[in-house]
């Protein structure tokens, strides 16, 4: 079977990052298909290299009405047998067999994570084109699935869940070293409460900080709260929270990290917390799992689901309760070091080539 992937993502975040993985194990998987990525001028470097993929380039950005005209004649003209998308933009004017990813709907679960209302009403209305326009859609997570079925409107034995996983490079370091790199890159030394991810309202960011707040003084000096993500002028609140609760010596805040240097990071943190209010699957607590770092996860969305039993849950809306669950994570060692066993092992259940494998039986359940 030839089948087309949409590689023009392959830079971005978590589009990126499943592009990337899920293509290179497609490859691997052993199916005999062959594939071809159409590839954005700038990151066709990103496409793996293997004889089973040839490259493409398509000029065109990705959100643009010449993508929906050009690009869909040349997939027909090349002949594929299937087109496989990882996001909601697909070609609409492509006729062929499609199969669409849709991570998340957050935008429609949690509107205050894209404060644009025009914006809301594209990813509304191309979504649900997409979904209806492929023969199969695939998502990350049951409670993904069940967002998409009721936001988008489209039938659940549409709708496949496979789950992602976390790359190799992801794994503990020795914690000496890992310290040493924190403390060099950021200033940062042990021992400190780490939060990694973007700064948008579903991350719930300020109620993490109020939760920190609540602690005792004496524990606010002793672990400060680092958090690691990009911030978003969109959204003030974080430094809001940090300011009115006066904690500027206490919290602080790294900007964007490269994924090269998270291992160090959750290797030295005490503990990760992720506060999030709404996930399709939620990368950073499994990364910190896989590093070896105890995590406190919400109970909301996807994470009871991803996570298991390898967090330790907490209902984030409930201050009290968060309070008590970081004041639990940052003292008792007995807890982290369970935490760290079961985070491990639920780490292990999840790899690309099991989701690489689903993903071609998707394939072939189509063209059969």
């Amino acid at each position: 079977m030839r089948i087309g992937f949409d590689a023009r993502m392959i830079e971005w975040g978590g589009v990126g990052r499943y592009s990337a993985n899920l293509l290179r194990h497609l490859v691997t998987a052993g199916s005999g298909h062959s594939f071809i990525a159409y590839c954005d001028p700038d990151s066709a470097h990103k496409v793996p290299d293997h004889p089973g993929i040839e490259k493409r380039i398509v000029s065109q950005p990705v959100f643009s009405v010449p993508a929906q005209v050009s690009w869909a004649r040349e997939i027909k003209d090349s002949k594929v047998d299937l087109f496989h998308s990882p996001h909601f933009p697909v070609p609409l004017m492509y006729d062929g067999a499609k199969v669409t990813t849709i991570h998340d709907v957050i935008p429609l679960v949690y509107p205050q994570s894209m404060p644009s209302k025009a914006g809301r009403i594209y990813f509304r209305n191309m979504s649900r084109l997409a979904t209806r326009r492929s023969h199969a859609v695939i998502t990350v997570s049951q409670a993904s699935k069940v967002d998409i079925v009721k936001h988008l409107k489209v039938s659940e034995d549409k709708v496949r869940v496979i789950y992602e996983a976390v790359e190799m490079d992801y794994c503990p370091m020795d914690r000496a070293a890992a310290k040493k790199i924190v403390a060099d890159q950021w200033g940062v030394t042990d021992p400190f409460l780490l939060y990694v991810g973007a700064h948008k309202p579903h991350k719930n960011i300020p109620g993490l900080v109020k939760a920190y707040s609540q602690l005792e003084p004496a524990m606010v000096a002793q672990f400060p709260l680092v958090l690691a993500g990009e911030e978003d002028k969109r959204f003030p609140e974080v430094q809001q929270a940090i300011k009115k609760l006066k904690l500027r010596r206490s919290v602080i805040s790294l900007g964007f990290v490269e994924e090269k240097r998270l291992a160090a990071l959750y290797s030295a943190s005490r503990a990760l917390c992720y506060p999030s209010l709404s996930e399709g699957f939620g990368f950073p607590p499994l990364e910190a799992m896989a590093c070896g770092a105890p995590v406190v996860a919400s109970n909301q969305s996807c994470m009871p689901e991803v996570l298991g039993d390898g967090a330790y849950m907490v209902d984030v809306r409930n201050i009290g309760e968060f309070t008590e669950a970081l004041h639990l994570i940052l003292t008792d060692e007995d807890l982290r070091g369970d935490l760290r066993r079961r985070g491990a092992a639920k780490v292990a259940e999840y790899s690309w080539d099991r989701a690489a494998a689903e993903t071609i039986a998707v394939y072939e359940e189509l063209m059969s």
